[in-house]
């Protein structure tokens, strides 16, 4: 059975009012992804330095901003209505959540260097983060070192207008199981 989701959106904010926003909405069990031409990064918020475009994300909402004109456009997706939000400044789209059971998740990108070469060259070689064709960089993910070894997942929750699929968004970065191993439904 569908939930109702909450999903705003605000044009031309300019960069202070961006980060006023994220500072009211996340909280430090939130991710950040981030991304330019050239990388991207996922940190645990807070962090000093954001890119043009972004999400952050949690288990309540996701926050995403992209350059719009001399300013940022942004979109919350939240599944209840937030607390302390002028609604008269933002527009809200009506949308529909699915239930929480079967809970899709999504691999993310690369390979951990653990994987390539073997845990203890890794750890001599100082490799520890995650490697992509593509990617010119290494990748880190806000993960503990017993996670870093097995691939990399993120649970997601759909949002659908009439039945149709039209949002997914992050709740949470995870480290997947590894094979043989039996998936377990966080509830997330």
């Amino acid at each position: 059975m569908p939930h109702n989701a909450y999903v705003y959106f605000c044009g031309g904010v300019n960069q202070a009012e961006r980060d006023r926003w994220l500072n009211q909405l996340l909280d430090a069990q939130c991710c950040v992804i981030h991304h330019t031409v050239s990388r991207i990064r996922f940190e645990q918020w807070p962090q000093t330095e954001l890119d043009a475009h972004g999400q952050a994300f949690g288990a309540k909402l996701e926050l995403r901003w992209s350059p719009a004109g001399n300013g940022f456009d942004l979109l919350v997706i939240s599944d209840e209505p937030l607390a302390g939000l002028d609604v008269s400044l933002w527009e809200q789209i009506a949308l529909e959540r699915d239930s929480e059971a079967g809970t899709p998740r999504i691999f993310l990108w690369g390979t951990h260097w653990a994987s390539l070469v073997g845990a203890e060259k890794a750890q001599t070689a100082n490799l520890d983060g995650w490697v992509q064709a593509g990617i010119q960089t290494e990748l880190h993910y806000p993960l503990s070192a017993s996670a870093s070894d097995g691939a990399v997942q993120v649970s997601t929750r759909q949002y659908r207008r009439q039945g149709v699929p039209c949002l997914t968004r992050f709740v949470r970065i995870l480290a997947a199981p590894e094979p043989g191993q039996q998936e377990v439904n966080d509830g997330s």
